[in-house]
């Protein structure tokens, strides 16, 4: 099987990271529902992260920095490029771990 077609199984590790990083997101729309309740302005924070560096991605599914690169090439997750850095969207990840879930099952 080439690596081009190879599914990407999550690991226990990228499924744990994922988790962390909803309850973080629960924990911080939590807080601004809190602060609307109460009428006041939302603070003002960076929240949760919204893109992740290619090894923060390739960490969170499990795989190399080199299976990031080639699904940012089958554009199956998204990203940006600010300078030399490229950012992968933390939605693209989460889809794309939802997505080989729901095929798993």
């Amino acid at each position: 099987m080439s690596a081009m077609s190879e599914t990407i199984t999550p690991t226990a590790a990228a499924l744990r990271a994922l988790a962390a990083s909803l309850r973080a997101d629960a924990e911080h729309l939590e807080r601004l529902a809190e602060h609307l309740e109460a009428g006041s302005a939302a603070p003002r924070s960076a929240g949760p992260a919204t893109h992740l560096s290619v090894d923060e991605a390739a960490a969170a599914l499990g795989v190399g920095r080199s299976r990031v690169y080639e699904l940012l090439a089958e554009r199956r997750l998204a990203s940006i490029r600010l300078g030399r850095r490229r950012w992968v969207t933390s939605a693209s990840v989460d889809e794309l771990l939802a997505a080989e879930l729901s095929r798993a099952v």
